[in-house]
């Protein structure tokens, strides 16, 4: 396999999330984090040319998501203020049963819970209340019907659906540190 590198820069990932988003801002403290993964992309993996642009197209999703949740807590301060009454955070290592534990609490009813989609795309693209959700549920199924056919061997132990339960992996990306990216590629 033929290995292949990210096409746009940190500086041109920033400035093109920038423009998707029409979010003006400075996202400086998630600089070094994706510098360092950028460069790992590029100079240790061995991703092949549709792997270069699926992280391309995932580092954008995650940078106009903070750029939009930035926005949105600049809009609206108070956002930070609302309680989280009794969370229930489920721990383990992989295959341990954290996934279907969470799926059953999740159908139980009694716990409020983030679907893919919203994992997926957790920032309002307008910023304003009521805004339609299809557009980001569209596109995390798209990713997930990308993801099936691409790694269709994950399917026997985990199934990304845009509308079903699921844990904060694609949450957490949005940090640029999270584990999950060293499941996608061959990183150090």
């Amino acid at each position: 396999m033929k290995s292949s590198k990210l096409s746009l820069s940190v500086a041109e990932l920033m400035a093109k999330s920038r423009e998707i988003t029409d979010v003006d801002l400075v996202d400086e403290e998630i600089v070094e984090p994706l510098t360092v993964l950028h460069r790992a992309l590029n100079d240790e993996s061995h991703i092949d040319e549709e792997g270069a642009r699926a992280y391309e197209a995932k580092f954008l999703r995650l940078l106009a998501n903070r750029l939009r949740m930035k926005r949105d807590f600049q809009r609206h301060p108070e956002i930070a203020e609302q309680k989280i009454k009794g969370p229930l955070i489920i721990m383990g290592v992989a295959r341990s049963g954290t996934t279907k534990l969470q799926k059953v609490l999740a159908a139980s009813g009694d716990f409020n819970y983030l679907t893919f989609w919203q994992n997926f795309n957790w920032a309002s693209i307008s910023g304003k209340p009521g805004e339609a959700i299809e557009s980001r549920i569209a596109e995390a199924e798209e990713f997930c019907n990308w993801f099936d056919r691409r790694s269709p061997e994950t399917k026997l132990g985990l199934q990304f659906q845009a509308m079903e339960p699921e844990e904060e992996g694609p949450l957490s990306e949005g940090c640029f540190v999270a584990p999950s990216f060293m499941g996608y590629a061959e990183l150090p």
